[in-house]
């Protein structure tokens, strides 16, 4: 199946491949919404937390809420490691 990025005709370039991007703000064990540095095309996120994927979906671990966040049901502490990898649009 090929993405609609593809079947439009645009190449999908290496520099748009993100990988372990730090979001914001800084996790407390409060904080449930993050933020991505970058638009990215949606389906393409992939968080990992501690070393660990996050599964995504309704009722798992995280969905994606907008082009720039995520929302995850369990808010990471301050000594946990939350980072994202993506392709930009």
């Amino acid at each position: 199946m090929q993405s609609a990025n593809v079947r439009a005709g645009k190449l999908l370039q290496v520099k748009n491949f993100i990988r372990d991007d730090i979001l914001t703000p800084q996790l407390d064990g409060v904080n449930l919404v993050f933020t991505i540095s970058n638009t990215y095309i949606p389906g393409t996120i992939a968080l990992t937390l501690n070393g660990v994927e996050l599964l995504k979906g309704s009722g798992k671990d995280f969905l994606e809420t907008t082009a720039t966040t995520v929302t995850l049901f369990i808010a990471p502490g301050s000594t946990e490691e939350l980072v994202a990898s993506y392709i930009k649009s």
